[in-house]
């Protein structure tokens, strides 16, 4: 009996056609065209580790029982033999439920010479497929599926090699890559804009019922979440203590980091009419996927908005709780995330472009992953996900431990090899890009985000982000990604060389600036020229257009703040004049500008708006807001229509007897809106 169904399903094998879409043995399939392998490196059963990395693949399936799959090995070592001596061609064929002592006289009995893989518990299969064999799949150099086969005819077989020989004939990356230096072609769109940065959560509280509760901020600093707490008014005086935020007894910068003030999706789509009056074409959002934190750069997932950006907090959880979440056939779409895709079409409907910012170095505490992996420790199907330094074994006395971004416990980092992010979270990173630039993966990208800012992008190895570039690219090629690197020009110039990031954010054209504007005594009009020369010659041509040139940003002190603070220290010496410029320093000036300040903000506006590059605004910056560094640089929009109680009280909690008036500066406004109109005139 055992023989006739061996027998019947060898015959079945025998007879499929090519698995198509919507074919028989759809049901069948688990990797799709178009999606990315989940296997990038196997082990041979003589040991050789083969990465899949930049390489055209054809990953076969066989048993040694199947008649079909004996069939078709003469044909694929016909095939090695033609394309072996290729670097960039790798052919690996899988032996499933095979043992390796079983495969290695399989294999000089069939006197094959490509490489063989064991597969004795279906592990490699069953990411493939639910069954049937012999299967062949092609994977491109991202390691993306464009080709696939349920059994063996010599048609059939044909038609493949037609398509890998095809693939083989692009170029080769090595080349591309030269090619790509020479050729690169900056976004179009991407040279004609402003930029407007928006911290969603300071934004606008657009939907006051999904306002966060005191558990939705559970994992993050400073881990109270017992203490009274409640949203933060709006309007309210920054460093005043609230009632509910005096009991606890700590001081406010133990409880700053505790606020939430409800910003979220809708607020953004009330003011997307307030964007266009003021000019701006191009919007990007500080990370907006689920997390605990204020900044969201703790992120517990990539593949959802935070449900206390979206209209139904409670059911979107509900809703996330259902999924596999390394699974993305599993993945809906959460309320939050289509009031994100509504907001994309709104953008895109007025002409503008949006972002999101990419956070792939780390992820939260609260991240399904690593609470899997706090879970089951190494037993978790994750544990190589992150940068793991012990286990938790009180038989050896060892503690769970891992390395977290600068230390920072709350940010456990990515695990990482020579090739950069590691296949299992690389998958996960690469799964998420395509869901937020093409939602219904049908090709036409005008329903996504039109690009990424990268988080500390220079934590992430080259390798890694080559890869990703090339995949966002592939997706759409008139996407922009540029990068956080806050260092030396040649630091800068290491990522920006045709083959990663199309743009940066620009602080070196902010330090220039400051040494020429802000700093006493300035360097002179000749050394400001030089300097901006140098940061235009560092790069590609076309980068010099799309470059961000930003003055402020969320992790510095505003520009405003800056400028009479312009003493404090070198702007350049960024570790420095990070810690100087908080307000935590006595000798940070924490005030309002002045008539004078605001006329020297004006110049740098002005200069801005008529050099090359990308302008980018920090939300605020062009309503009058002021403010000292992280987290003092994060406050609530000051908007026309509220009324803000004034800012009386300092930092170590002293009143003054006259505060300064909050209040939307519309003198400031216009200024910034006639010059980015002149810009957007030319």
């Amino acid at each position: 009996m055992m023989f006739i169904q061996i027998f019947f399903l060898c015959m079945i094998c025998l007879l499929s056609p090519f698995a198509q879409e919507g074919d028989r043995y759809a049901e069948s399939n688990i990797l799709k065209n178009g999606e990315i392998s989940p296997v990038q490196e196997v082990i041979t059963i003589d040991g050789q580790n083969l990465s899949f990395q930049g390489k055209v693949v054809l990953v076969n399936f066989f048993a040694t029982w199947c008649p079909p799959c004996k069939a078709e090995m003469p044909q694929l070592q016909s095939l090695w033999e033609r394309h072996s001596s290729k670097k960039d061609f790798l052919l690996v064929s899988i032996g499933r439920e095979e043992t390796a002592a079983k495969l290695i006289p399989f294999q000089k009995t069939m006197k094959i010479a490509f490489p063989v893989v064991s597969d004795p518990k279906r592990e490699i299969y069953n990411a493939f497929a639910k069954n049937y064999i012999p299967r062949n799949y092609l994977l491109d150099r991202q390691g993306k599926v464009f080709y696939q086969s349920v059994g063996f005819t010599q048609q059939e077989f044909q038609q493949m090699v037609e398509a890998l020989e095809k693939e083989l004939e692009k170029e080769a990356p090595e080349k591309k890559k030269l090619q790509e230096k020479a050729e690169y072609k900056a976004p179009e769109w991407a040279k004609k804009v402003v930029w407007y940065q928006i911290f969603p959560e300071r934004f606008c509280n657009g939907d006051p019922s999904n306002d966060p509760k005191v558990l939705d901020i559970k994992g993050s600093w400073p881990h109270d979440y017992t203490s009274p707490w409640e949203v933060h008014p709006w309007t309210s005086d920054w460093y005043k203590l609230q009632p509910y935020e005096q009991k606890n007894g700590k001081d406010i910068w133990f409880n700053i980091q505790r606020r939430r003030y409800g910003g979220d999706i809708q607020g953004i789509l009330n003011k997307l009419d307030y964007l266009q009056q003021l000019g701006v074409g191009a919007i990007y959002l500080n990370p907006v996927f689920t997390a605990p934190s204020l900044h969201k750069y703790d992120g517990a997932t990539y593949h959802h908005i935070d449900p206390n950006f979206g209209p139904d907090p409670e059911g979107d959880k509900a809703l996330i709780a259902k999924e596999i979440p390394d699974d993305p056939k599993t993945w809906g779409w959460t309320k939050a995330d289509q009031l994100m895709l509504k907001l994309i079409s709104e953008v895109h409907r007025r002409g503008m472009k949006i972002i999101f910012d990419g956070v792939f170095n780390h992820m939260g505490i609260n991240s399904w992953a690593f609470q899997d992996v706090l879970e089951k420790q190494q037993n978790s199907k994750f544990k190589d996900w992150f940068s793991i330094t012990s286990w938790d074994d009180p038989q050896k006395g060892t503690k769970f431990e891992y390395n977290g971004w600068f230390g920072v416990r709350e940010l456990p980092e990515i695990r990482e090899d020579e090739k950069g992010i590691v296949a299992g979270p690389k998958k996960y990173i690469f799964e998420c890009t395509h869901r937020w630039m093409d939602p219904d993966k049908d090709g036409n990208t005008s329903d996504g985000i039109d690009g990424w800012r990268l988080d500390v992008a220079f934590c992430v190895h080259h390798n890694f982000w080559k890869d990703w570039c090339r995949f966002v690219k592939s997706i759409n090629h008139e996407a922009y990604t540029t990068a956080e690197i806050i260092d030396k020009i040649e630091v800068v110039q290491a990522y920006l060389k045709g083959d990663e990031f199309d743009a940066a954010m620009n602080y070196n054209f902010a330090f220039t600036c400051a040494e020429y504007f802000l700093q006493e005594p300035p360097i002179s009009t000749a050394e400001f020229d030089q300097k901006l020369a140098e940061l235009r010659a560092a790069f590609h041509p076309e980068m010099a257009y799309i470059m961000q040139n930003l003055y402020d940003s969320h992790d510095t002190n505003r520009v405003a703040s800056h400028i009479f603070n312009r003493k404090i220290g070198s702007y350049r010496a960024w570790g420095e004049f990070f810690d100087k410029s908080r307000g935590s320093n006595p000798s940070y000036n924490t005030r309002k500008p002045q008539e004078e300040e605001r006329e020297i903000q004006k110049l740098l506006v002005l200069f801005a708006m008529t050099y090359l590059g990308a302008p980018m605004v920090y939300y605020g910056d062009e309503a009058g807001m002021w403010g000292a560094n992280d987290p003092c640089c994060r406050k609530p929009m000051v908007w026309k229509e509220l009324q803000y109680e004034d800012e009386s009280f300092l930092p170590d909690g002293t009143k003054l007897e006259k505060g300064d008036t909050v209040a939307f500066d519309q003198s400031l406004f216009d200024h910034y809106q006639k010059l980015i109109a002149i810009r957007n005139s030319c």
